[in-house]
């Protein structure tokens, strides 16, 4: 697990073999995870959040977030904040803190509840 600091002071994990690009602007803050899977600490920053990936994007202001992009789809942790999942083809939804779901292109199914010792036993910091 590879820690960076981001321009915004948000801190930003990447697991082993995971590109991602940073694309900051004045308007937007936006990551496009193209392999592996983030854990992002967002600062609370007035521009949004977008995390892109090929199944769609998740979208906060700030919070604790995690994306594992996989080849069919990605899951997305929302450990602290809310968060707003769009799949590519499918309608937006609001995931709301200590909630997890599974985004496909055409929708988001598999909603769960968190559970945090699953990021601590694998190298991720702790809350």
């Amino acid at each position: 697990v590879r820690q960076v600091t981001l321009s915004d002071n948000s801190q930003l994990w990447l697991n082993h073999n995971t590109r991602v690009d940073i694309a900051f602007t004045p308007q937007q803050r936006r990551l496009v995870l193209i392999q592996g899977e983030i854990l992002l600490d967002s600062s609370n920053d007035p521009r949004p959040l977008v995390i892109e990936t090929p199944s769609g994007e998740v979208r906060a202001r700030h919070g604790r977030i995690s994306v594992d992009y996989q080849r069919n789809g990605s899951y997305v942790n929302a450990m602290a904040g809310d968060v707003y999942v769009h799949p590519r083809l499918g309608n937006a939804s609001r995931l709301p803190s200590g909630k997890g779901v599974w985004m496909r292109r055409a929708g988001s199914s598999w909603q769960w509840s968190v559970q945090p010792s699953r990021f601590n036993n694998q190298g991720w910091p702790a809350p």
